[in-house]
Parts: C-alpha cells; sequence; structure tokens
C-alpha cells in the first residue's frame, strides 16, 4: 500500500507531476503552457507543486519568478545552541541561492565531452563498439539530472532553506576537526526512514 501524498496521490505520482512540469519548463515546451495555467488554479495541489508550476510558466514566458523568502528561526536563537569553542561558523540560505538545476544542465555537456575523449583515446576501438559507448554516455549524463528527483522518490521530497555549520579546527595536540549542523526546512520524517 502506498503512502498517500497530501492531495491524495501516490507520491511516486506527485513526483512525476513535478518532472514533467520541470522538462516543460527545462526544454522550453511553450504548448503545456495552457495545461501549466490549469494547474496553476488548481488549489489542491501541494504547495511545492504549485510553485513549481509558477517558476514554468513565468519561464516559458521569458520572465523570472523570484522565490519568497520562508520564515527561519532566528540566527541567534540557532548559534546559541552551536559550541562555544567553534572556530568558524558558516551559514548558507539556500533561498537565496541560484536554482541548482542550471548547474544539473551543464553537468551532460561536460560528461559527454568526458566520455568523447575516452572514446577517442581507444584508438582499437570499433565503431559499433564506439556508438554503444557514446549511448552510454549519454544515459549517464542524463542519469545526473535525474538525481535529485531520484533522492526525492526514494527519501520523500525535503527542502533545506538554511544550513548552520560550526567548525572548530584541529588543535595541535591531535584532537580531530569536529563538525556541528543544524538544517531548517521541510522534511518527512517517515520517508527519511523508509528510505
Amino acid at each position: 500500500m502506498h503512502a498517500l501524498a497530501a492531495d491524495g496521490e501516490p507520491p511516486a505520482t506527485a513526483l512525476q507531476r513535478l518532472l514533467a512540469v520541470r522538462v516543460a519548463q527545462d526544454r522550453g515546451f511553450k504548448p503545456a503552457l495552457g495545461v501549466l495555467e490549469r494547474m496553476a488554479e488548481d488549489r489542491t495541489l501541494e504547495a511545492h507543486l504549485r510553485r513549481a508550476v509558477a517558476e514554468a510558466i513565468a519561464a516559458l514566458r521569458g520572465r523570472r519568478l523570484e522565490r519568497p523568502a520562508p520564515s527561519l528561526p532566528p540566527l541567534a536563537a540557532i548559534l546559541a545552541d552551536a559550541p562555544a569553542t567553534a572556530d568558524a561558523h558558516l551559514r548558507i540560505d539556500e533561498f537565496r541561492l541560484p536554482p541548482a538545476r542550471a548547474l544539473l544542465r551543464s553537468n551532460v555537456p561536460v560528461k559527454l565531452e568526458e566520455w568523447r575523449r575516452k572514446i577517442l583515446s581507444d584508438g582499437s576501438m570499433t565503431k559499433p563498439f564506439a556508438a554503444r559507448m557514446w549511448t552510454r554516455g549519454r544515459m549517464c549524463a542524463d542519469a545526473a539530472a535525474l538525481l535529485p528527483y531520484e533522492i526525492a522518490r526514494r527519501f520523500g521530497n525535503a527542502r533545506v532553506h538554511r544550513i548552520v555549520l560550526a567548525m572548530q579546527l584541529p588543535r595541535s595536540g591531535g584532537a580531530p576537526l569536529r563538525l556541528w549542523a543544524h538544517l531548517d526546512g521541510v522534511f518527512d520524517v517517515a520517508a527519511l526512514r523508509a528510505g
């Protein structure tokens, strides 16, 4: 029996809908605008899917949709829990970073170039084998872009809004590097446990 998403559909179906929206956006598939606009009017969709639909509509119309900052606990309250002996603190606000999907898209040509060089460097490779190797390289490059969706399918659609790290550097007496971390966001604990 599948656990149901908030709108009553299995999590895999909800993830497929999110993936379809992202593919339409990434491929610039403007005929999808009608379907996306109908989805945007559906108030039963989960918040993250509604947000993805709004981003896709804006991208297909040539506009950029600013991501709203989530409400987070005060940083002072979090740092009060950090070790007092920390040498360095690092705060990463995910909502202030550019979307990571562009970075994942840029990974595809890099991986393909790696496979092309591997194929060309092996002078004994026959044409049919080189074609199979190129196909395998293409599949590996495309698989990297699907990784976030596979992680979401397996561990739930967690969204990290802020990461706060405190580091205590190694001392001369041989004390190891110590890290303390605090994550703010939305997590599905049951899906994490099951994954």
